[in-house]
């Protein structure tokens, strides 16, 4: 099963991007970006929605 971790590196792979670029479109540190690529945090409902737009993702 696929954890939260993994969609959201994922999808940060697939469109290529480096951690710099998505903190600083999202807002959000880029340390914090990738300890939520590692489960070692969960982002808060803003943080999520925030990079689910950016990334194009749903549910």
């Amino acid at each position: 099963m696929k954890t939260l971790g993994d969609t959201l590196k994922c999808a940060r792979e697939e469109k290529e991007l480096i951690l710099r670029k998505v903190a600083a479109e999202v807002d959000i540190d880029q340390s914090l970006i990738s300890k939520f690529e590692k489960n070692e945090r969960k982002p808060t409902m803003e943080q999520l929605v925030r990079l689910a737009k950016f990334y194009g993702l749903s549910e």
